[in-house]
């Protein structure tokens, strides 16, 4: 566990006031979203449609969760 690290409905109540809850998927496989089709899940996996709904989702995180992010043309954000 991360030091301040929220709990996942902490986190999720923060995340509906920034993303539409069908962009919020809990335990997502990764594979099917990767080039060579390997990647375990992700804890959570935020499709952000916006730039204000990724500074949203950036914010929500600030201090109490870890944020990893696809690159390379990849549109999405992996927190955990």
């Amino acid at each position: 566990m991360y030091r301040g690290e929220m709990k996942g409905s902490e986190w999720e109540a923060r995340l509906a006031d920034c993303v539409p809850p069908e962009r919020i998927k809990r335990d997502a496989p990764l594979a099917p979203l990767t080039t060579f089709k390997v990647g375990g899940p992700a804890d959570w996996l935020i499709d952000v449609a916006s730039v204000d709904a990724l500074t949203g989702v950036l914010a929500a995180a600030r201090g109490s969760a870890a944020i990893r992010s696809a690159v390379n043309g990849a549109r999405f954000c992996v927190a955990r």
